[in-house]
């Protein structure tokens, strides 16, 4: 599929921008550069995968040396597949109050830090 979206990227203007969808040093692709957007020409310069013109060599190209996924990759693309809970529900289920042990256990894994603006009135609970 990367392979056939270049094809059609190829067609654009050398001018035309493009916007990534992974920054530098991600774990999604091999030599991401930095910066917030590029031109079709700078690809056309700089991104190896421009260069192939049959598939199975960019293929074997891209799927070679990569380095291991990090660990929640795989979690995260069962999010994708599945994709994303509806905003509303989402905020639903963020706004479920917590019993004091419920809180203590996650206080032992984790940071808690309260951003409400009403910090410091009686009962917000505040720990680093």
């Amino acid at each position: 599929m990367l392979y056939d979206s270049i094809q059609k990227v190829k067609k654009l203007e050398g001018s035309m921008r493009l916007y990534p969808g992974h920054g530098s040093g991600s774990a999604c692709g091999k030599s991401i550069g930095s910066g917030n957007f590029c031109t079709v020409g700078t690809q056309f310069t700089n991104n190896y995968g421009f260069k192939f013109t049959n598939k199975a060599d960019f293929v074997r190209e891209v799927a070679s040396n990569l380095p291991k996924p990090p660990s929640y990759f795989f979690y995260d693309a069962g999010l994708n597949q599945k994709g994303a809970t509806p905003y509303d529900l989402a905020l639903k289920k963020a706004h479920v109050p917590l019993t004091i042990e419920e809180f203590e256990k996650l206080r032992s894994q984790y940071k808690v830090v309260d951003t409400r603006v009403d910090i410091g009135k009686k009962g917000t609970i505040v720990s680093i």
